[in-house]
């Protein structure tokens, strides 16, 4: 069994290094047609027994090869691996300009042959380039580094956009020096700019690129992601660092025999490198937005599914919207959803999945049967077409079942077990009974039509189908009024924000937290008046308050409120205490200003309340027209002789009453 065991790990460890066994080439992709530079063929696995290659007719060999070996061991929680490395490395020179691939190499390893990629290299000529290996300019040798062996550069994808519209900024280094390090990096702000970090890498790799005859070694320093928030000229400031770099230096001769081996003719300067301002070009977005414009800009699409179609009354279950696309994800709104009136509904849940947003609104039925959940409808901006597309998602059906709880032996009128609804029936509708109810007597001969009191109806019904006409008018108005339906819901909205906010709160997530908060203010006012995001300044939002009847007190609040938001998404996290205060000022602060543009509102409703005192003076006709008290005695002395079997003095009494010229539906039921 030993010999087994043995015999199967010699046979795996065998497998698993055939499978490793390779040949990568470790090779510039660009050269200057005087510089030397090195190949290397790294032989991944066990050392080849044969190894050929061939600088081919387009590069001369200068110096090769130079075989190397590294075989390393570990040891791991009683798990050894052994793995090996062989190199051969080879310094080259071109023979000409232009694009070449370099020759494949072959090696054998344990009987079976292996062939390298042939990597392509560019052959340029580099006129800052003098036969120096590894791509470095002369300010190595001068003591002197200028502007064009190292700069800074931020590259934008495009800098006429429109507002919304998502642009990549890169920060590159190119540079042509002994670069050592840097220091004191200066990140531009962003003003202007919704602002979300791509990529920061932490160890810097560069490359080479061929810039106005001169080969650069580039290296991305970090990324953005930017999104405009206003029209207009936008300038990015300016970005800086300061590089350390190392050059040689002249020293005075010693006139030592000594003096080469033992003196350092290097040392480190520092030099400041900045970026140019760069100016982007924001166009407003064209007007006629649609009422389901969520803030999208770019290309989506959109899809609705529920966790569940089929569910008892009280459970719970939720309706799933993804978004998916390109653009300014980050900013999307959630849709709104109508929801049947037996479903209560929660507020909705936001994540970010790959390629997207999740939106997901949490419901409970109250009351069982089929329920269908309207279209959803989201917009967006699309910029390939320059216009709004609107996306809808298919009707979504829910059935809702009754739960243990929900029974008929849980309701108020509750069944005697074996009995079933259909079939209790109207046991006395065989038999009618004389009724005992006190009647309304009205005149023998008299009509209803042309009475008083159908003249005060007909009057009514002309009075409330105005006030139909009027109340539907005011809605369908009210309906097309999309900046006035933004308006009503203004608070709704910010509640909704604000609670996400203090999720975030809770969590202790500075950065979310803030730009939670400041999306909850922008929004506020920008539903609250109508207000593009272009037109978002400062000194706009404090003036619309101020014309609302907010005290310069309540709008410097809210502006300071966004400027703490601001300062707070580039500056470090400044604890807890100053996020709850920051949250509790936003809460207070909204709400004054709520409450002052209340009590400037004026509400009339004198009409309304002269229609309604005009009801109320109506004098009861009906009750004019009644009988005297001799004719309801009549009544109930005829009930009690009735009830007492007392049958013919009961006649008697009710025919008094027609005989005095009355009558009622009751004297004949």
């Amino acid at each position: 069994m030993k010999k087994l065991t043995v015999m199967a790990a010699v046979l795996l460890s065998a497998l698993t290094a055939l499978a490793q066994t390779r040949i990568d080439v470790q090779v510039p992709n660009l050269v200057s047609l005087d510089e030397q530079f090195n190949v290397t063929f790294v032989i991944e696995g066990d050392a080849p027994s044969d190894f050929r290659w061939s600088e081919g007719d387009d590069f001369q060999l200068v110096w090769g090869p130079q075989k190397g070996s590294v075989s390393t061991y570990s040891n791991t929680n009683g798990r050894a691996t052994m793995s090996s490395q062989t190199t051969y490395t080879y310094i080259l020179l071109p023979k000409a300009e232009g694009k070449f691939l370099l020759p494949a190499a072959e090696a054998t390893v344990k009987g079976r042959k292996y062939t390298s990629d042939t990597p392509q290299i560019e052959v340029v000529a580099d006129s800052g380039q003098h036969s120096r290996q590894g791509g470095q300019s002369d300010a190595a040798a001068t003591g002197s580094v200028s502007s064009d062996d190292i700069y800074l550069s931020l590259e934008l994808s495009k800098t006429d956009v429109m507002v919304g519209e998502t642009v990549t900024a890169a920060l590159k280094l190119y540079q042509r020096v002994n670069l050592v390090g840097f220091e004191n990096v200066k990140f531009p702000d962003f003003n202007g700019f919704w602002n979300q970090v791509a990529e920061n890498p932490t160890n810097l790799e560069f490359h080479r690129e061929s810039i106005g005859g001169k080969i650069y070694n580039v290296a991305l320093l970090r990324s953005w992601n930017l999104v405009p928030q206003q029209a207009g000229n936008i300038v990015i400031d300016p970005t800086e660092l300061v590089c350390v770099i190392n050059v040689r230096i002249d020293r005075p001769s010693t006139g030592s025999i000594f003096e080469e081996f033992f003196q350092d003719d290097y040392q480190s300067i520092r030099k400041r490198v900045t970026t140019d301002p760069v100016t982007v070009h924001v166009s407003r977005l064209p007007d006629g937005a649609p009422a389901s414009f969520g803030g999208g800009v770019g290309r989506f699409s959109m899809s609705a599914s529920l966790s569940r179609d089929e569910l008892s009354v009280h459970d719970a279950a939720s309706l799933q919207l993804r978004v998916t696309g390109s653009g300014n994800l980050a900013l999307l709104n959630a849709p709104e959803v109508n929801f049947p009136p037996d479903f209560e509904v929660y507020d909705v849940k936001t994540s970010d999945i790959p390629g997207g947003k999740l939106f997901e609104y949490p419901f409970i039925p109250r009351s069982h049967g089929d329920f269908t959940i309207e279209p959803v409808e989201y917009s967006y901006f699309d910029i390939s077409s320059r216009r709004y597309v609107t996306l809808r998602s298919d009707p979504l059906s829910v059935k809702v079942v009754r739960g243990a709880s929900s029974g008929a032996d849980s309701t108020s009128g509750v069944l005697m077990s074996g009995v079933q609804r259909r079939d209790v029936r109207d046991v006395g509708s065989d038999v009618r009974f004389i009724s005992t109810r006190m009647p309304s007597l009205s005149p023998s001969g008299a009509f209803f039509v042309g009475s008083a009191l159908f003249w005060v109806i007909v009057a009514l019904m002309f009075v409330l189908s105005a006030a139909a006409w009027f109340v539907l008018k005011t809605l369908a108005a009210r309906r097309a009024d999309v900046a006035g339906t933004k308006n009503r819901v203004a608070v709704k909205m910010a509640r909704r924000r604000l609670l996400q906010a203090e999720d975030f709160l809770k969590k202790n997530l500075y950065t979310a937290f803030y730009e939670e908060l400041h999306r909850a203010l922008l929004g506020y006012v920008s539903d609250k008046f109508n207000m593009d995001a272009a037109d978002m300044s400062k000194d706009n939002i404090s003036e619309k308050l101020t014309e609302a009847g907010a005290d310069a007190g309540a709008a410097g609040d809210f502006v300071a409120l966004l400027d703490a938001c601001e300062f707070a998404r580039y500056a470090p996290g400044s604890g807890n205490e100053a996020m709850a205060a920051h949250y509790e000022k936003a809460v207070v602060t909204i709400s004054l200003i709520e409450a002052v543009m209340k009590k400037h509102k004026s509400i009339s409703a004198g009409s309304a309340a002269a229609v309604v005192v005009l009801l109320l003076s109506v004098p009861s006709l009906q009750a004019q027209e009644l009988v005297s008290a001799s004719p309801d005695s009549l009544w109930l002395a005829g009930v009690a002789a009735y009830e007492e079997g007392r049958w013919s003095e009961a006649v008697d009494a009710w025919s008094a009453i027609e005989n005095s010229g009355l009558v009622s539906k009751e004297l004949y039921c």
